[in-house]
């Protein structure tokens, strides 16, 4: 009984810590008593509830801190335990004394001893259903009760007890249903976790304590339809509902013809809202990624089906076919074509008349289908769900800087678009209402990196078919923003929607030719960044004036460069992948006109030498400034950047030049050109000089010399002159 007097500690409050008395009660008591120890724990507190021998608070603590942990701790131990501890002593004791105390005596229960008696009665029910059988009276009777009272917490309560309750126990399908109903139309914020938690453990349990009877859905579907059709303006209801589909998507599965349209028609109102909190945009998530579940098991249930059924016919055709009457009919058949007279001819079938029957029995499949369950979304619906999950990637990245929550949510809304998007291919996306984005003159990067990825998603699926009339136009205002910007994070999935439209075919009525031309002449001039400061260089040698100051970035490291080369290298992989560049072969004679694409690639390539020609002269020019004027930073090395940059394109043109001198041999000189100049520039720039060196060593491994555009044993020679003169860095 000392462990229970020392509970008075607890109820007043005190400087002194007495978190060793909980931890007394929570870890040795709980856990570490002996069987025994713990039944006569469990006897002690019966008595004193019994006589009334201490307060009513400190009995709600007693129930807290040692009842439930015991039989917790005794229950999670198993069955054979649990029975040593709380034995059918006990739990007569429980009822007749805690449950069902005569009314003057539990009138008196005040709402703290009543919350902590419903906790006590679900564990028991939830654990030791098979003891407790004796008792379902009482127990049903102890939680129905509190479900009439008014007070909010011993309520939801005594719904989780009741659930359980009908859970283990039949109960007559009025009260289930009555029950399923109250938690359905229970939406308050008040208790909103134990009515979720009620409803998680009285769902799964519907379809076997409740009939479906003749009609195709069960009763519980029907109402739970009743209840969204009628509640389903009130934004709380309505999410309650959601909420509950989407934690049992099973459940719910062989109805979903039911619920599909609401949940698409909801999506909107959920998600979009400027002031839609961060939870129901993710639910709206959430109900799309079930929507696609949903379809993927159809998809493999009607697959598996169509194969079981084709596996079917074939054992049964194999099996008549090995019959004797079907041997008889054979050798008849055979017996009847050799009477046949020459010139007799089969009497030929009414194609017309099979086409119909094929029609109709294809009609009647798919409604057979529709009957039988197997429902699946229709066009309109498909495009419903593509166009909300483009909104609200747009609402998120509009979000950036001014809601991290609603922000967190654009991965999410992207994965779920590709999802969407490859498992639907022929679906529409509409994309008009992007012109208001558009309209002003400022355009955050995140709306652009948006619109990015729905177009790559959307090439990368779709192709040429994703470039309508209607879209061809918004995507090159779309991408000459982008250009424009040349944000960093907006150079990956730029160079990839640039690569897939250059890459597409042009198709009649369509403007692709004219999109292509201007992400060419975009390309162009991003190449062409910094070109400024060149001819201010060459202007001043040709008046023989003062050198002008060079530029504080090196020509090839600016970010319109850097953006330009990796837009070429994506175009290339893509070019390859898709084997647009015709294999040349040297023995039939001159090479043919070359296509499009390939007249497109050396243009390019062509404005690539002219940067690489630029960054040459740079240096030199760099290297003959008067270093007196010059600051450190002009005399220095070339950025990083720019020498990554350098780099990349001379391996892009590397990989590229064998085959490109077949189709456009003049490139070839430029290239040489180029790396003749920055061989000049070795002694000032050793990284340039080694990637020259690298350029070289590729080359000669791609083609080596003697076969078909590679470098002649001349040219090789005079990049070993070229090399020899140069002096050995530090």
């Amino acid at each position: 009984r000392l462990l229970f007097q020392m509970l008075s500690a607890l109820t007043v409050s005190s400087r002194v810590d007495y978190t060793f008395v909980r931890r007394l009660y929570s870890d040795d008591v709980a856990k570490h008593y002996t069987p025994e120890e713990k039944r006569a724990v469990l006897a002690e507190y019966l008595t004193i509830f019994k006589d009334r021998a201490l307060p009513q608070a400190e009995l709600v603590l007693g129930l807290k801190h040692i009842v439930l942990p015991v039989v917790e701790s005794v229950t999670a131990e198993g069955l054979e335990v649990a029975e040593k501890v709380v034995d059918e002593e006990i739990i007569n004791g429980i009822v007749s004394t805690l449950l069902d105390p005569p009314e003057e005596i539990s009138a008196r229960y005040g709402e703290s001893l009543r919350v902590e008696l419903l906790q006590l009665a679900t564990v028991l029910i939830r654990e030791m259903p098979k003891a407790l059988t004796a008792h379902r009276k009482e127990l049903i009777k102890w939680g129905w009760n509190h479900l009439k009272r008014d007070d909010c917490s011993s309520k939801q309560w005594a719904f989780v007890n009741v659930c359980h309750f009908l859970e283990v126990y039949q109960a007559p399908e009025k009260i289930i249903l009555q029950v399923f109903v109250a938690l359905l139309r229970a939406c308050q914020p008040e208790g909103r976790a134990l009515v979720r938690k009620a409803l998680d453990v009285l769902a799964p349990a519907l379809p076997k304590r409740l009939s479906s009877g003749d009609h195709r859905f069960p009763i519980w579907i029907r109402y739970t339809k009743k209840i969204l059709v009628e509640e389903g303006h009130s934004m709380p209801h309505l999410i309650h509902i959601w909420q509950l589909v989407v934690r049992h998507p099973d459940l719910f599965y062989s109805s979903r013809a039911q619920f599909v349209p609401q949940i698409i028609n909801s999506l909107s109102r959920l998600g979009l809202p400027t002031n839609a909190p961060p939870e129901n945009r993710r639910l709206a998530l959430d109900l799309v990624a079930l929507v696609v579940d949903w379809e993927i098991k159809r998809s493999k249930q009607h697959a598996e089906a169509a194969e079981s059924g084709a596996k079917r016919e074939r054992d049964g055709k194999g099996e008549e076919e090995g019959s004797p009457a079907a041997k008889k009919s054979k050798e008849e058949g055979g017996q009847a074509a050799a009477v046949k007279t020459e010139g007799a001819a089969p009497m030929d079938m009414d194609t017309d008349k099979a086409k119909a029957e094929e029609a109709a029995a294809a009609a009647k499949q798919q409604q057979q289908r529709r009957r039988s369950g197997d429902w699946f979304l229709n066009s309109a619906m498909e495009e419903m769900v593509v166009s909300f999950l483009t909104r609200m990637m747009f609402a998120a990245a509009e979000a950036k800087g001014k809601d991290r929550e609603v922000t967190a949510l654009y991965p999410h809304a992207l994965a779920m678009f590709e999802r969407v998007i490859k498992m639907w291919p022929t679906t529409q996306i509409r994309l008009n209402y992007l012109d208001k984005h558009f309209a002003h003159a400022n355009v955050s990067s995140s709306v652009l990196l948006a619109t990015l990825h729905v177009y790559g998603v959307a090439l990368e699926v779709q192709g040429a078919s994703f470039l309508v009339a209607n879209n061809v136009q918004q995507i090159g205002n779309v991408l000459q923003r982008c250009f424009q910007l040349c944000d960093l994070q907006l150079h990956a999935p730029l160079a990839k929607v640039v690569a897939a439209v250059i890459c597409a075919e042009p198709q009649p009525q369509q403007g692709l030719d004219t999109l292509q031309q201007k992400l060419e002449e975009l390309t162009v001039l991003q190449l062409a960044s910094g070109a400024e400061a060149s001819q201010r260089q060459v202007q001043a040698q040709q008046q023989q004036l003062q050198l002008p100051p060079p530029p504080n970035e090196h020509c090839a490291g600016t970010p319109h460069a850097v953006c330009a080369s990796q837009v070429l290298t994506v175009l290339m992989k893509e070019v390859h992948k898709r084997g647009l560049l015709p294999e040349i072969d040297p023995a039939a004679g001159a090479p043919p006109q070359p296509a499009p694409i390939v007249q497109r690639i050396g243009r390019l390539m062509a404005s690539v030498l002219k940067l690489l020609h630029r960054y040459g002269k740079e240096r030199l020019w760099r290297i003959k400034y008067n270093h007196e004027v010059a600051s450190q930073q002009l005399g220095a090395p070339p950025s990083i950047a720019a020498l990554d940059n350098v780099r990349k394109m001379l391996l892009l043109l590397c990989e590229q030049m064998p085959r490109l001198t077949q189709i456009i041999p003049q490139l070839k000189k430029g290239f040489l050109q180029a790396l003749v100049l920055l061989i000049q520039t070795g002694e000032a720039d050793p990284n340039a000089l080694m990637a020259v060196l690298a350029v070289l060593r590729e080359w000669l491994r791609i083609a080596p010399v003697g076969t078909q555009g590679a470098l002649q044993t001349n040219e090789v020679v005079l990049f070993l002159q070229r090399l020899a003169s140069i002096d050995r860095a530090d």
